[in-house]
């Protein structure tokens, strides 16, 4: 008998055929390789304030450190903003709008508009933007833009137009959309309808232009019939019509009253985005009411993204924007004391991302606003160590530029020598080089865009990222990565949902990972990982939508789309349930395939730390021949040898796990073999 060397090289790989002559791993989940041998990775659990759950689905992380040391994370879902210092804090910004009715008071021959906003909140000085305003007695352009306020008293104030009114109007205007740079927060008068038994509480509020799925927090409210701790807090909203909402209390109301509750504070926030992406949409693509009744609607290629969320931070202070957006602030004195993050009032009205650039320290803006319209592919930057400053002059620092080679920017990253901005179509470089232009922009690469707007993971000054069909990197030139499992990650990513791929680091393990959809799966579901020290490819299945590294924290961060928070690479188990991993080779000729070779023995060669592990072999006599049978024994960390019976010329080998605790590195098993026969 001689004993044969079961040696696999390290990776999985999918590209080739699945009958081999050339050993090769074709299959695995929860399993890395580490010095070029298969191992179990770490388990996770969930954090104390991550089992609590957060709302919405995460998409957007970013950690920093205090200058009291402590870390602060900051994460973005489609319904919140949170900040995460050991628990949640809910630092959603509040709405800055209101939809008004016919809110203009106009005087022919004169430019002075007088508004009429119940409550509106603003002092003189303050600015506000004006969306939908039509009137026959002024030009709809001049009004539709951002005008400075004139306070008259708190439920009227007035603004300048360029030219005189052609008429005079004492209510005029239509339905307005007013995008003010506070927080609009009206005091309702006894808006509560309840129903004895019932926990949902309908809501009586005029023109609250929200959706459902918005969120608002009363305050202020109280009636015998509702518990006012339960009134008070935040909650999810529910649509009914332009004028009522409905919320859901815990607790059912205690007798049935119309018009109740007293004078009653609703800090409405910010419009939920949208959970999932829509692309190829006709009908049913705009809410209801929207367009013209009977006119039908044309299949559309615009994509509608899910909501996403640039953050970073300036000093120590959080600067974030939802896509599509305002940029917000929040001090970080102001996280742990109930702040909200608050809007730059001077920022542009449009930006997708932001970021602080590295050392000169300008606040960026990526798809942002010129001229009241969003340019996907504008950079925006406010002038040096400032926050506020966006209009260039001679004397500051800030100007933009519009970016070519793409139709949008995706994706941006700090490196060691500049920002690195990636769009649909390539990749730019943004360096800083002081006046007269302060930044000078390059393109490094084309046919290499990102294809979301986390796809980007970068370590050791090294950035990778996804595309829609490959994997690249930039070390100073743009390189294509060889993939190993190329066509599988292409081939069944659900392309409809590709914005939710989010890249991470797990630099302990020298990988970057890429987590994204399959199938018809709207929500990710898997992995691809790729080891940059050995140069390796693996994937396997996991539902996280978020991952940060363990730079600053004691392990990876990561959240699935239930609102948990885990730390990863944590024990062995899954949350305190078994962690299942395997690997599986495709099916190779043993020795030279040539022969019938007859094996009674298997030497696992296994470092077991805790439970046991199977081996499978499936064996078989031709390349596209039957499955002639497969043996499968437990191995232990005091297994020297299986005893088996296998007569064959193709292999293949499994190795499995799914108790509590097991954890286990392969070595390289061997089969005793000798030449036979078939009998």
């Amino acid at each position: 008998m001689t004993f044969l060397s079961l040696a696999i090289p390290p990776g999985i790989n999918k590209e080739t055929p699945s009958l081999t002559s050339s050993p090769a791993w074709r299959d695995a989940d929860k399993v890395r390789f580490k010095f070029g041998q298969p191992e179990k990775i770490g388990g996770w659990q969930a954090t104390q304030a991550g089992s609590d759950g957060f709302l919405g689905i995460a998409r957007s992380i970013q950690s920093w450190r205090l200058n009291s040391g402590l870390i602060v994370s900051a994460l973005g879902t489609h319904n919140k903003l949170y900040a995460y210092i050991d628990t949640l804090i809910d630092i959603t910004p509040l709405r800055i709008t209101a939809l008004l009715t016919d809110p203009f008071n106009i005087t022919s021959g004169d430019a002075t508009v007088t508004v009429t906003h119940t409550a509106h909140g603003a002092l003189t000085g303050d600015t506000v933007r004006f969306e939908d305003a039509t009137s026959a007695g002024f030009d709809n352009a001049e009004v539709n833009i951002r005008h400075t306020i004139t306070k008259i008293d708190a439920n009227s104030y007035s603004f300048e137009m360029a030219s005189n009114a052609s008429g005079t109007d004492a209510t005029t205007g239509g339905t307005v959309r007013a995008h003010y740079n506070h927080p609009i927060s009206p005091v309702l008068t006894n808006p509560f309808d309840l129903v004895s038994g019932s926990t949902i509480v309908t809501v009586n509020a005029t023109n609250h232009d929200c959706n459902t799925g918005d969120y608002t927090t009363f305050s202020g409210a109280s009636h015998a019939n509702f518990v006012d701790a339960e009134i008070n807090t935040n909650h999810e909203v529910t649509w009914v019509d332009a004028n009522t909402y409905t919320i859901e209390m815990v607790t059912a109301a205690g007798g049935t009253s119309t018009g109740v509750g007293g004078s009653v504070t609703s800090a409405y926030e910010i419009a939920s985005g949208n959970e999932h992406a829509a692309s190829n949409f006709g009908w049913g693509a705009a809410s209801w009411g929207g367009g013209t009744w009977g006119t039908p609607r044309t299949i559309s290629t615009e994509v509608i993204d899910i909501r996403h969320w640039g953050l970073d931070h300036f000093g120590e202070d959080l600067v974030c924007c939802p896509n599509g957006g305002r940029i917000y602030s929040l001090a970080a004195s102001l996280i742990n004391a109930g702040g909200r993050a608050t809007v730059i009032a001077t920022s542009p009205e449009f930006s997708d991302l932001v970021i602080v650039t590295n050392p000169d320290r300008h606040l960026v803006a990526f798809a942002s606003e010129s001229l009241g319209f969003q340019d996907r592919m504008l950079v925006r930057w406010a002038s040096q160590e400032t926050t506020t400053d966006w209009t260039p002059t001679a004397l500051n620092t800030s100007g933009d530029q519009i970016l070519s080679g793409g139709s949008k920017i995706f994706a941006t990253e700090r490196s060691q020598a500049a920002t690195l901005i990636w769009t649909d179509g390539g990749l730019h470089s943004m360096g800083f080089q002081g006046p007269p232009f302060t930044f000078g922009f390059q393109e490094l690469g084309r046919n290499c865009g990102a294809i979301s707007h986390e796809c980007v993971a970068t370590h050791n000054s090294v950035s990778y990222w996804m595309s829609d069909n490959d994997f690249f990197l930039y070390d100073g030139v743009v390189r294509t990565i060889p993939c190993t499992i190329h066509r599988h990650v292409f081939t069944n990513l659900n392309h409809n949902q590709k914005t939710k791929v989010f890249a991470g680091i797990n630099k302990n393990f020298h990988e970057v990972m890429w987590l994204y959809p399959t199938g018809t799966n709207k929500e990710i579901d898997s992995y691809a990982i790729y080891n940059y020290e050995e140069n390796l490819w693996y994937n396997g299945t996991l539902d996280r939508t978020v991952w940060m590294d363990s730079e600053l924290h004691p392990f990876p961060l990561a959240a699935d789309a239930n609102g948990v928070i885990y730390h990863h690479e944590f024990r062995d188990d899954a949350d305190g349930t078994p962690l299942a991993a395997h690997i599986e080779s495709a099916e190779f000729d043993i020795g030279e395939g040539d022969r019938i070779l007859f094996a009674n023995r298997l030497v696992p060669d296994m470092v077991i730390d805790y439970g046991d592990v199977e081996f499978t072999l499936k064996y078989r006599l031709y390349p596209h021949g039957g499955q002639l049978s497969e043996v499968t024994q437990t191995v232990s960390a005091t297994t020297e040898k299986l005893d088996i019976r296998m007569r064959a010329r193709q292999v293949a080998l499994r190795i499995s796990s799914e108790e509590l605790r097991d954890l286990w590195h392969m070595g390289v098993p061997r089969l005793d073999v000798r030449l036979d026969g078939k009998r």
